[in-house]
């Protein structure tokens, strides 16, 4: 989301999330648990779909958007982006933002080097009460 934040070669992790096996088989479409993994969203050019600070559910198992439209976690420059990705009549991609006061639109037609790291596939909006 946003401007894209660097990359982390190393997990910091303050906690876990525990999701009951039931649960994910019921509600996603994967085939692997053990691809899934989580990640916070941060910046405000994916609003109204999520907002900075949400914990999303990564499938890092869905590396091919051609399989699915969706929103993917895209890795380039040593850069981590959140964008929904679209497949174009051509073949090429479409890389978009969803809010409309920071459109942020890009084609991919393989001439950039990006690498998708998964599709997201669940978000837990956080509300500070």
């Amino acid at each position: 989301m946003g401007d894209g934040a660097d990359v982390l070669h190393d997990d910091v992790v303050i906690g876990y999330i525990s999701l009951s096996r039931e649960w994910v088989t019921r509600r996603l479409k994967i085939t692997r648990h053990e691809d899934l993994r989580f990640i916070h969203g941060y910046g405000d050019s994916m609003s109204d779909t999520f907002e900075d600070g949400d914990i999303l559910l990564v499938n890092s198992g869905a590396r091919d958007p051609s399989q699915a439209d969706g929103v993917y976690v895209l890795e380039a420059g040593h850069r981590v982006f959140i964008k929904r990705v679209t497949e174009r009549f051509d073949g090429s991609f479409e890389v978009s933002s969803d809010n409309p006061k920071v459109k942020m639109v890009d084609i991919l037609d393989g001439n950039s080097q990006i690498e998708v790291r998964g599709r997201v596939v669940w978000v837990w909006k956080g509300k500070k009460l």
